[in-house]
């Protein structure tokens, strides 16, 4: 019953104010990339908040491929960080990723953020 018909507000806002945008999705291809090659993203986290800091927030990366898939190491997963570091309004974390391509065919990169109350 989260609906912003109804006024109430949906999972990722705080009252009308979303604190997070479309910016989070990537585009459906990143081109043409050949075994043996390594594949490499930048991530990166922004807090639009003035006033609200974002805590212990977490990234963890994964590259899939229909047989297989690789945690990509990433300074901002949890286990990096103990828990995750915080961001403070009007500021932001960002990290490289990347992973030598092993397999033909279709790769898919799973992102997850997360962030504590």
């Amino acid at each position: 019953l989260q609906s912003p018909e109804l006024g109430q507000p949906t999972a990722g806002m705080l009252g009308t104010q979303s604190l997070f945008s479309p910016a989070l999705a990537l585009p459906d291809s990143f081109g043409v990339i050949h075994a043996g090659e390594t594949f490499t993203a930048y991530l990166g986290a922004l807090n639009p908040s003035s006033d609200l800091p974002v805590r212990r927030l977490t990234v963890a990366a994964q590259m899939q491929t229909p047989t297989r898939r690789w945690v990509l190491p990433c300074k901002l997963d949890a286990s990096s960080n103990e828990g995750g570091v915080d961001v403070l309004p009007k500021q932001g974390v960002d990290v490289i990723v990347g992973r030598a391509l092993e397999e033909v065919g279709q790769h898919i990169l799973r992102v997850e953020v997360g962030h504590g109350a």
